[in-house]
């Protein structure tokens, strides 16, 4: 679930063209987009497929590494997307897994939740727990992980603030648009 990139092309930026690193996305313009920033950086080292993990088509073994930032969420079948992962790290691969918990974005989701509440849209209310529900917890995740084959070495979780000069910059900020937007306008 690479979207536009981030972090593949940091990655891809960072580690040099000693290796090669491949994206993979079933969001085509993002693809598309990814594409685009490889070629006007002029980084040979990547490449980008427009596929779904569960059916890239990639032969087992393939990958020293793989990264799943925010994206274990997007997947319909988190347990076969984590299960596909692991088939296609080599032995003694690594998956680096950044996701969102319950508790991130709270304090937007309790104002939200709030004003679905004030207007008396409680089946919104209601869609809007569930989707918070959707997300894991940290022993979830490690269940996750566990069950589809990986050992769970290192943990981190980490707390910080995301500060916005204004509400308008938040909603349209591209952390919110490419993980959190298109969920939360489902509710509604």
């Amino acid at each position: 679930a690479c979207g536009a990139g981030y972090p593949t092309l940091e990655l891809a930026r960072y580690i040099g063209q000693d290796c090669d690193l491949a994206g993979i996305d079933i969001w085509e313009e993002a693809i598309a987009l990814a594409t685009r920033k490889a070629r006007d950086a002029w980084l040979r080292n990547v490449t980008f497929l427009v596929a779904d993990v569960l059916a890239s088509g990639l032969p087992e073994d393939s990958f020293d590494a793989i990264t799943c930032n925010l994206g274990l969420t997007s997947f319909a079948d988190r347990s076969g997307a984590l299960r596909a992962m692991w088939r296609l790290l080599r032995p003694r691969g690594s998956l680096l897994l950044t996701t969102p918990l319950q508790s991130a974005m709270r304090e937007f989701l309790d104002i939200y939740y709030l004003t679905l509440r004030d207007l008396k849209l409680g089946d919104y209310q209601r869609a809007l727990a569930q989707q918070i529900a959707m997300r894991p917890t940290i022993a979830e995740a490690r269940l996750l992980l566990e069950r589809a084959g990986f050992q769970v070495t290192r943990e981190v979780t980490d707390t910080f603030t995301l500060r916005f000069p204004s509400t308008l910059a938040f909603l349209r900020s591209p952390l919110i648009q490419t993980t959190y937007m298109l969920s939360w306008r489902s509710i509604i």
